[in-house]
């Protein structure tokens, strides 16, 4: 009756829940049982308490569980099943990801095995969660490092802004301090031709050395294709500036003030602190830039090693798969063998009793 209960077990669909508590199955039904489950797509719930189901039948479960990914409830409540079977129970316990409920009370285990089955429970359940605390924790980790990255992508961004802006200034500047050197030597010419007796060359002498050895670190840190459209500029710049300056040169030279002289000196000495101002603002913007970059590459390290770990993890788990498909692929040749050989059985019963 139990083999012909599982040979439609194997045909339905839709059935959820099996019941055939305090029956005469054996094992032999009970091996007739575990090959149905193969076939059948979600049962859930299967009890078979009170019946006289021994070692076999409880090893014909266990294979069939190892690969099963449906099956909740088992209850194999008051059968035959003794110690020789301890083993597989354990390994059903501990390969088993979808089985919730196995009653095996009343049984013939002795109380020690017993003990071990509910130490193994609880240390597996103990086990799956470390293992959920341990994913969680990985994927807070990760969120915060993505979201670090994310932070200091946007300071990078505003830093490298910011240092264009500079850039973009500096040569307004040089023009700027160029003209007024210009001016300069205009004026010191000037002031020799006149009557004057200030000296001032001291003064001049140190702030134009001091903005042109500026003006050449600048230029040196500029590229040869850099370096040949800036020195076109500033041609073409000088040649419209020395005819625009032809005018005031003989202005200057026939009625300059010692007041506007005066107010020259502190246009000139106001450029030079602005200058001096920007140039340190670029500098302190590049060291904030390179450390920004490092702190960038040791996040970007940090991530690639945790990558590794999960792309480690992956293999594994394709590894268990690959070994469980083919565990699978051997379980279900046996039941072909095995189906063949109930089959011609059945029809050797078939001609000795035709009726």
């Amino acid at each position: 009756g139990a083999a012909q209960l599982a040979w439609s077990l194997g045909l339905n669909k839709t059935l959820i829940e099996l019941r055939l508590d305090i029956n005469a199955i054996t094992d032999l039904g009970a091996l007739e049982l575990a090959a149905a489950l193969y076939s059948h797509p979600i049962l859930e719930k299967l009890s078979l308490s009170g019946n006289a189901i021994g070692d076999k039948g409880m090893k014909a479960f266990v294979k069939i569980l190892a690969n099963n990914r449906t099956l909740l409830e088992l209850n194999l409540r008051s059968n035959r099943v003794t110690d020789e079977c301890m083993k597989d129970i354990l390994r059903l316990l501990k390969r088993q990801g979808k089985l919730e409920f196995l009653d095996l009370r009343d049984n013939q285990l002795s109380e020690e095995n017993n003990s071990v089955i509910i130490r193994t429970i609880d240390q597996l359940d103990v086990m799956r969660g470390q293992s959920l605390y341990g994913v969680e924790k990985l994927a807070s980790e990760v969120k915060a490092q993505n979201d670090r990255i994310f932070c200091l992508e946007a300071e990078l961004s505003k830093v490298t802004t910011d240092r264009i802006s500079v850039g973009n200034q500096i040569p307004s500047l040089e023009e700027q301090l160029a003209f007024f050197s210009y001016l300069h030597d205009l004026e010191i010419d000037a002031i020799q031709k006149a009557s004057f007796s200030i000296d001032i060359s001291a003064f001049y002498r140190t702030e134009i050395v001091r903005a042109v050895a500026a003006i050449r670190d600048d230029f040196n840190r500029l590229s040869k294709m850099e370096k040949a459209e800036l020195a076109e500029h500033y041609r073409t710049d000088i040649e419209t500036k020395h005819k625009t300056t032809n005018t005031a040169e003989n202005s200057l030279t026939s009625g300059m003030s010692r007041q506007s002289l005066l107010e020259l000196i502190n246009v000139i000495s106001q450029m030079s602190v602005s200058y001096t101002h920007l140039q340190g603002e670029h500098i302190a913007a590049l060291k904030e830039h390179q450390e920004f970059a490092a702190r960038l590459n040791m996040i970007k390290k940090k991530n690639a090693i945790l990558i590794n770990d999960q792309d480690m993890e992956i293999r594994e788990l394709e590894a268990s798969i690959m070994y469980l498909t083919d565990q699978y692929c051997q379980t279900k040749l046996k039941n072909a063998y095995l189906q063949v050989e109930v089959n011609t059985y059945r029809n050797l019963i078939q001609m000795k009793c035709p009726h």
